[in-house]
């Protein structure tokens, strides 16, 4: 099987708890969460990687947090307590009695998790939402699976353009603005632009909201996160029908082109 080229990548998939965009937020969220509490609170990470981040929440919540992950692809690098180990100790993190806490990993697509309903605190993702095929059928899994008042984190797209570039194509011409999300395309008689997207998810009962955030020293690259708070015990249904084949074809057609070089192009229809 030929890897994605973010699997070979050893920066890509080895990022901690000091390049995650919402560093401030999250933090600031784990504390909330367990103030006052006797029992863990659970926390997972979509696309955890060689589990950096995982560590790094290990070795500062110990005692008061539970940290499970997910990957697509084995190929990163845990596998098993020892990968966790030695990947700690590549990244010069000294753990002692988190020895016994490790993070638990799953393998297979974040479209189907297999966790039960209501079982997370806090899920946060990183880096590889871009690579995600299926971004909308995520956030309706992410919802099922966030207990009541659970928040998730999510680095969900990133956006850049190169203004030397003037290609004519589909992403140039409709989404050359930071108003659209250019891996996330809902097509209805236009493409719906960010702030048409939330008020559709608002129209049908959720808080979902995007919070952008310049990449220094670059002027060209943002990235967007996505902030989704379970205020309610309804299923998210984002009423968006995936097309499998477009989004191959438009995937194919990003690669190298403004403003989506890398990752995975979605298209959906609004129902």
């Amino acid at each position: 099987m030929k890897l994605p080229n973010y699997v070979k990548n050893k920066t890509g998939i080895s990022r901690g708890l000091k390049k995650f965009g919402r560093k401030k937020e999250l933090i600031s969220q784990i504390n909330k969460r367990i103030r006052g509490k006797k029992e863990k609170i659970k926390l997972l990470e979509i696309g955890c990687g060689k589990g950096i981040l995982l560590l790094d929440l290990l070795k500062k919540y110990l005692d008061n947090i539970a940290l499970y992950g997910i990957n697509l692809n084995k190929e990163h690098g845990v596998k098993s307590r020892k990968d966790f180990l030695k990947n700690a100790k590549e990244n010069k993190i000294e753990l002692n009695k988190q020895r016994k806490n490790l993070p638990f990993i799953k393998f297979g697509n974040a479209t189907k998790l297999s966790f039960k309903d209501n079982t997370f605190d806090i899920i946060v993702s990183n880096v590889s939402f871009v690579h995600i095929k299926n971004k909308a059928k995520v956030l309706e899994e992410i919802n099922r699976v966030l207990k009541l008042n659970g928040i998730a984190i999510i680095e969900f797209d990133a956006y850049q353009i190169d203004p030397k570039i003037k290609e004519e194509n589909i992403f140039y011409n409709n989404l050359s603005s930071k108003e659209y999300m250019p891996r996330f395309l809902i097509k209805k008689d236009n493409f719906l632009n960010i702030k048409e997207f939330l008020k559709h998810a608002k129209d049908r009962g959720f808080n979902i909201s995007i919070k952008s955030r310049q990449h220094k020293p670059s002027n060209t690259l943002a990235g967007y996160t996505l902030i989704l708070k379970k205020e309610n015990t309804r299923k998210l249904n984002l009423n968006l029908k995936y097309s499998s084949k477009q989004s191959k074809i438009l995937t194919k057609q990003a690669r190298g082109r403004n403003p989506a070089p890398y990752g995975a192009v979605d298209f959906y229809e609004l129902k």
